[in-house]
């Protein structure tokens, strides 16, 4: 199986993962729909992995060399970035609040960004495609924020559920008007999830047109 296929179909099988734990999730407490406006966090988070899906459908049909390049290092540094993001996950989870803040979170937060900027490059630096390097930087962080908001899902849902009473001290649990706060902590999770799937790609395509401009036109072979 090429890289191109393992790629495509890891993201494939993550969207689908992530719709999944989502449906488990809600389907744990299905009195959230009893609250008002609770459809739209369960619609966009369903319209944005739909998307994924399609995307990763449009990944495996295409063709030639430079798809391989991408999904390369796509594949790459989707995997590192990943990875930090399920440290950070695990830390943040099971870790008292003096073991980390916000230095910690920011710079877990600049290390994807920086690392997402450096797939562009390698890929913009090895095809001599702008384009090529934006769409590995773009892929690197969609395969990073499924596997981060899968293993979000599997923590919220299911292993450390967010305490009702600590919800109901949250302000945006009191500005929202809803009456159960544990319906609140599921949409919470939804819209988190929705969120990262929604500006990762946004945030890769800045990271990653910077990246490739420095890949293609400032590196040279004799300066590896």
């Amino acid at each position: 199986m090429s890289r191109q296929a393992v790629v495509g179909m890891a993201l494939l099988i993550l969207a689908g993962l992530d719709l999944t734990l989502a449906v488990l999730g809600i389907a744990r407490y299905p009195a959230l729909f009893i609250q008002h406006g609770a459809w739209i966090f369960v619609a966009e988070l369903v319209g944005v992995l739909l998307v994924y899906g399609a995307a990763a459908s449009l990944f495996l049909r295409q063709r030639g060399p430079a798809w391989q390049t991408i999904s390369k290092y796509s594949g790459v540094y989707g995997c590192i970035t990943s990875g930090l993001e399920l440290v950070s996950l695990a830390i943040e989870t099971w870790l008292p609040a003096w073991a980390h803040g916000g230095i910690f979170s920011v710079g877990i937060m600049v290390s994807l960004f920086v690392l997402w900027g450096i797939a562009g490059g390698w890929a913009a630096r090895t095809t001599g495609s702008i384009g090529n390097g934006l769409w590995t930087a773009v892929t690197s962080a969609a395969f990073c924020m499924l596997v981060a908001v899968a293993a979000g899902f599997v923590v919220e849902f299911f292993l450390a559920i967010p305490d009702v009473g600590a919800i109901q001290t949250w302000q945006e649990f009191k500005r929202s008007g809803w009456t159960d706060a544990r319906a609140f902590g599921v949409a919470n999770t939804l819209d988190s999830g929705f969120t990262h799937l929604l500006i990762a790609p946004i945030v890769a395509s800045l990271f990653g047109l910077g990246g490739s401009f420095i890949g293609r036109f400032k590196i040279r072979p004799s300066q590896l």
